[in-house]
Protein backbone atom coordinates (compact mmCIF):
# COMPACT_ATOMS: atom_id res chain seq x y z
CA UNK A 1 0.00 0.00 0.00
CA UNK A 2 1.27 3.64 -1.24
CA UNK A 3 2.83 5.45 1.98
CA UNK A 4 1.10 8.55 0.46
CA UNK A 5 -2.23 6.94 0.93
CA UNK A 6 -1.81 6.17 4.71
CA UNK A 7 -1.04 10.11 4.89
CA UNK A 8 -4.34 10.51 2.98
CA UNK A 9 -6.31 8.61 5.21
CA UNK A 10 -3.72 10.31 8.43
CA UNK A 11 -5.18 13.78 6.94
CA UNK A 12 -8.95 12.89 6.15
CA UNK A 13 -8.93 11.61 9.91
CA UNK A 14 -7.46 14.80 11.51
CA UNK A 15 -9.76 17.09 8.31
CA UNK A 16 -12.36 15.78 9.87
CA UNK A 17 -11.47 15.94 13.51
CA UNK A 18 -10.71 19.58 12.89
CA UNK A 19 -14.25 20.01 11.52
CA UNK A 20 -15.77 19.17 14.48
CA UNK A 21 -12.90 21.50 16.30
CA UNK A 22 -13.94 24.38 14.19
CA UNK A 23 -17.73 23.69 14.80
CA UNK A 24 -17.48 23.34 18.69
CA UNK A 25 -15.58 26.93 18.68
CA UNK A 26 -18.45 28.53 16.50
CA UNK A 27 -20.94 27.02 19.20
CA UNK A 28 -19.13 28.30 22.16
CA UNK A 29 -18.86 32.20 20.41
CA UNK A 30 -22.41 32.30 19.93
CA UNK A 31 -23.06 30.48 23.12
CA UNK A 32 -23.95 33.40 25.27
CA UNK A 33 -25.50 35.26 22.06
CA UNK A 34 -27.92 32.18 21.57
CA UNK A 35 -28.83 32.16 25.42
CA UNK A 36 -29.65 35.92 25.40
CA UNK A 37 -31.99 35.79 22.46
CA UNK A 38 -33.38 32.87 24.53
CA UNK A 39 -33.44 34.87 28.03
CA UNK A 40 -35.32 38.15 25.79
CA UNK A 41 -37.85 35.47 24.12
CA UNK A 42 -38.54 34.48 27.30
CA UNK A 43 -38.60 38.42 28.82
CA UNK A 44 -41.31 38.83 25.92
CA UNK A 45 -43.34 36.02 26.78
CA UNK A 46 -44.02 36.88 29.78
CA UNK A 47 -44.20 40.41 29.42
CA UNK A 48 -47.48 39.49 26.54
CA UNK A 49 -48.90 37.04 29.70
CA UNK A 50 -48.33 39.97 31.86
CA UNK A 51 -50.12 41.95 29.86
CA UNK A 52 -53.19 39.67 29.89
CA UNK A 53 -53.14 39.40 33.61
CA UNK A 54 -53.52 43.10 34.18
CA UNK A 55 -56.25 43.87 31.09
CA UNK A 56 -57.83 40.79 33.17
CA UNK A 57 -57.60 42.89 36.73
CA UNK A 58 -58.12 45.58 35.29
CA UNK A 59 -62.05 44.59 33.75
CA UNK A 60 -62.20 42.75 37.35
CA UNK A 61 -61.58 46.55 39.21
CA UNK A 62 -64.01 48.50 36.54
CA UNK A 63 -66.52 45.98 36.94
CA UNK A 64 -66.46 46.55 40.84
CA UNK A 65 -66.50 49.82 40.67
CA UNK A 66 -69.54 50.26 38.58
CA UNK A 67 -70.95 48.04 40.62
CA UNK A 68 -70.32 50.01 44.17
CA UNK A 69 -71.72 52.97 41.79
CA UNK A 70 -74.91 50.97 41.20
CA UNK A 71 -75.31 49.75 44.66
CA UNK A 72 -74.96 53.48 45.82
CA UNK A 73 -77.91 54.33 43.52
CA UNK A 74 -80.27 51.54 44.56
CA UNK A 75 -79.63 52.57 47.77
CA UNK A 76 -81.00 56.08 47.39
CA UNK A 77 -83.84 54.90 45.58
CA UNK A 78 -85.17 52.34 47.98
CA UNK A 79 -84.08 55.27 50.47
CA UNK A 80 -87.00 57.37 47.93
CA UNK A 81 -89.18 54.40 48.55
CA UNK A 82 -89.09 53.56 52.12
CA UNK A 83 -89.45 57.48 53.32
CA UNK A 84 -91.61 58.80 50.29
CA UNK A 85 -89.36 61.66 50.02
CA UNK A 86 -89.69 62.21 46.75
CA UNK A 87 -90.79 60.86 43.36
CA UNK A 88 -91.74 57.09 43.86
CA UNK A 89 -91.76 56.13 40.19
CA UNK A 90 -89.26 57.68 39.72
CA UNK A 91 -87.77 55.95 42.18
CA UNK A 92 -88.92 52.55 41.40
CA UNK A 93 -88.06 53.16 37.91
CA UNK A 94 -84.47 53.22 39.03
CA UNK A 95 -84.39 50.70 41.26
CA UNK A 96 -85.51 48.02 38.68
CA UNK A 97 -82.76 49.67 36.03
CA UNK A 98 -80.17 49.50 38.93
CA UNK A 99 -80.45 46.01 39.90
CA UNK A 100 -80.59 45.20 36.24
CA UNK A 101 -77.38 46.37 35.54
CA UNK A 102 -75.78 45.51 38.89
CA UNK A 103 -76.63 42.20 38.00
CA UNK A 104 -75.05 42.59 34.75
CA UNK A 105 -71.91 44.11 36.18
CA UNK A 106 -71.55 40.91 38.67
CA UNK A 107 -71.63 38.63 35.67
CA UNK A 108 -68.82 40.87 34.32
CA UNK A 109 -66.92 40.73 37.54
CA UNK A 110 -67.02 37.18 37.44
CA UNK A 111 -65.88 36.63 33.89
CA UNK A 112 -62.94 38.79 34.56
CA UNK A 113 -62.11 36.81 37.85
CA UNK A 114 -62.22 33.47 35.68
CA UNK A 115 -59.73 35.82 33.20
CA UNK A 116 -57.53 36.36 36.11
CA UNK A 117 -57.22 32.62 37.12
CA UNK A 118 -56.96 31.43 34.01
CA UNK A 119 -54.02 33.50 33.02
CA UNK A 120 -52.38 32.74 36.08
CA UNK A 121 -51.05 29.50 35.46
CA UNK A 122 -49.54 30.63 32.58
CA UNK A 123 -47.58 33.90 33.94
CA UNK A 124 -46.23 31.23 36.62
CA UNK A 125 -44.29 29.25 34.22
CA UNK A 126 -43.64 32.46 31.71
CA UNK A 127 -42.14 33.70 34.95
CA UNK A 128 -40.48 30.72 35.79
CA UNK A 129 -39.29 30.36 32.41
CA UNK A 130 -37.81 33.19 32.50
CA UNK A 131 -35.86 32.75 35.83
CA UNK A 132 -34.43 29.02 33.94
CA UNK A 133 -33.43 31.15 30.83
CA UNK A 134 -31.77 33.86 33.29
CA UNK A 135 -29.77 30.87 35.07
CA UNK A 136 -28.97 29.13 31.53
CA UNK A 137 -27.28 32.72 30.37
CA UNK A 138 -25.14 32.58 33.46
CA UNK A 139 -24.37 29.34 33.70
CA UNK A 140 -23.24 29.58 29.97
CA UNK A 141 -21.46 33.10 30.60
CA UNK A 142 -19.35 31.46 33.69
CA UNK A 143 -18.51 28.39 31.39
CA UNK A 144 -17.99 30.21 27.98
CA UNK A 145 -14.53 31.41 28.34
CA UNK A 146 -13.31 27.95 29.56
CA UNK A 147 -14.96 26.33 26.91
CA UNK A 148 -13.80 28.59 24.23
CA UNK A 149 -10.16 28.69 25.23
CA UNK A 150 -10.16 24.82 25.38
CA UNK A 151 -11.72 24.83 21.42
CA UNK A 152 -9.17 27.34 20.31
CA UNK A 153 -6.10 25.17 21.80
CA UNK A 154 -7.68 22.10 20.10
CA UNK A 155 -8.44 24.07 16.98
CA UNK A 156 -4.78 25.46 17.11
CA UNK A 157 -3.52 21.71 17.56
CA UNK A 158 -5.15 20.07 14.96
CA UNK A 159 -4.09 22.15 12.60
CA UNK A 160 -0.61 21.89 13.01
CA UNK A 161 -0.85 18.23 12.65
CA UNK A 162 -2.86 18.43 9.78
CA UNK A 163 -0.65 20.92 8.22
CA UNK A 164 2.76 18.90 9.24
CA UNK A 165 0.93 15.64 7.82
CA UNK A 166 -0.13 17.33 4.44
CA UNK A 167 3.36 19.05 4.28
CA UNK A 168 5.18 16.08 2.40
CA UNK A 169 2.34 15.22 -0.09
CA UNK A 170 3.05 15.94 -3.45
CA UNK A 171 1.65 18.74 -4.62
CA UNK A 172 -0.41 17.17 -6.90
CA UNK A 173 -1.87 14.74 -4.35
CA UNK A 174 -2.53 18.06 -1.96
CA UNK A 175 -4.58 19.79 -5.14
CA UNK A 176 -6.51 16.43 -5.90
CA UNK A 177 -6.77 15.98 -2.37
CA UNK A 178 -8.19 19.70 -1.21
CA UNK A 179 -10.59 19.64 -4.97
CA UNK A 180 -11.59 15.72 -3.49
CA UNK A 181 -12.55 17.40 0.38
CA UNK A 182 -14.44 20.26 -1.07
CA UNK A 183 -16.86 17.84 -2.83
CA UNK A 184 -16.81 14.97 -0.86
CA UNK A 185 -15.81 14.61 2.97
CA UNK A 186 -14.23 12.72 3.79
CA UNK A 187 -11.58 12.35 0.68
CA UNK A 188 -10.52 8.79 1.92
CA UNK A 189 -12.94 6.21 2.93
CA UNK A 190 -12.05 3.07 4.78
CA UNK A 191 -12.78 -0.31 3.13
CA UNK A 192 -13.38 -3.47 5.13
CA UNK A 193 -15.67 -5.44 3.06
CA UNK A 194 -16.78 -5.46 -0.42
CA UNK A 195 -18.61 -2.41 -0.06
CA UNK A 196 -17.92 1.24 0.08
CA UNK A 197 -19.55 2.25 3.54
CA UNK A 198 -20.39 6.05 1.91
CA UNK A 199 -22.29 5.25 -0.92
CA UNK A 200 -22.48 1.24 -0.61
CA UNK A 201 -20.96 1.21 -4.31
CA UNK A 202 -19.70 -2.83 -4.32
CA UNK A 203 -15.51 -2.30 -4.60
CA UNK A 204 -14.39 -4.66 -7.29
CA UNK A 205 -11.56 -6.98 -6.14
CA UNK A 206 -9.83 -5.21 -8.97
CA UNK A 207 -9.54 -2.40 -6.63
CA UNK A 208 -7.86 -3.88 -3.81
CA UNK A 209 -4.96 -5.48 -6.01
CA UNK A 210 -4.31 -1.88 -7.29
CA UNK A 211 -3.85 -0.64 -3.54
CA UNK A 212 -1.59 -3.76 -2.98
CA UNK A 213 0.51 -2.83 -6.24
CA UNK A 214 1.07 1.32 -4.79
CA UNK A 215 -1.76 2.78 -6.51
CA UNK A 216 -4.52 5.33 -5.44
CA UNK A 217 -7.88 3.10 -5.93
CA UNK A 218 -10.98 5.34 -5.69
CA UNK A 219 -15.04 4.01 -5.24
CA UNK A 220 -16.51 4.34 -8.68
CA UNK A 221 -19.42 4.82 -6.87
CA UNK A 222 -18.44 8.51 -5.13
CA UNK A 223 -15.02 9.27 -5.91
CA UNK A 224 -13.65 8.95 -2.89
CA UNK A 225 -10.12 7.04 -2.17
CA UNK A 226 -10.18 3.68 -0.75
CA UNK A 227 -7.98 2.70 1.89
CA UNK A 228 -8.45 -1.36 2.53
CA UNK A 229 -8.37 -2.08 6.49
Amino acid sequence: MHPDLLRLASLTDLDTALDKALAERTAARGAVDLATVALREAELARDRVDADMKAAKERERAAHREISEYQTRLQRAEQVLATGAGDPDAAERQRLQCIDIIDRLETEELLAMDAVEGVRPRLDKAVATVSAAAAELADVAAKSPARLASADAEVTRLTAERDAEAAPLPRELAVRYADLRAKKRPPVVRVSGDTCPKCQYVVPAQARADAARGQFPACRGCGRWILFV
